[in-house]
């Protein structure tokens, strides 16, 4: 017997979850607000070798990675140690790629889905679950969306007046 297997989800297959749909209420889906500040504490250790015998690879690597553990989704990645080496793996990317003079489609191609596993894209923080909050006004008082609900009339309400639901299809 061969076992063909075709199709399954993917990530960015249909429409983006919405956390304030009601669709995602009654599907229980609440993403978890990341502070806009950003990780406040001491990033962890480097976890790759500095094997590559280019330095300024290696400084620019580590400064990808205090500059990754600054952001908000580094709020979640802490509590995640099993992310770590992936983090890790994306900062030496990226370094390779900004120091190449031509980086080939395929590390370009590769840096971006190392952003979307980490939660660095849209995407990737809606994949991860996870929301920033908005950022403070000027003035340091909180940023506060006002959002007008508005009502739409219901497609029965919106029917002609001489237009009839029948139940059971009709027949």
């Amino acid at each position: 017997m061969i076992l063909v297997v075709s199709g399954g989800v993917r990530n960015r297959s249909g429409a983006i979850i919405d956390p304030n749909s009601g669709r995602s209420e009654r599907r229980g889906i609440n993403f978890r607000t990341l502070p806009h500040a950003g990780f406040q504490a001491e990033a962890p250790q480097f976890l790759l070798p500095d094997d590559t015998g280019v330095p300024e690879l290696r400084d620019r690597e580590l400064t990808i990675w205090r500059e990754a553990w600054g952001t908000p989704q580094a709020c979640a990645w802490i509590g995640e140690k099993w992310r770590w080496r992936v983090i890790a793996q994306y900062c030496r990317l990226s370094a390779i790629v900004e120091l190449s003079i031509e980086p080939g489609p395929g590390l370009v191609a590769q840096l971006h889905r190392f952003r979307d596993q980490i939660g660095l894209t849209p995407a990737g923080l809606s994949e991860n679950g996870w929301q920033i909050e908005p950022a403070p006004n000027s003035d340091g008082t909180p940023a506060v969306q006002v959002i007008e609900e508005t009502k739409r009339p219901s497609s029965r309400s919106r029917l002609p007046s001489n237009v009839k639901v029948v139940k059971g299809g009709g027949r």
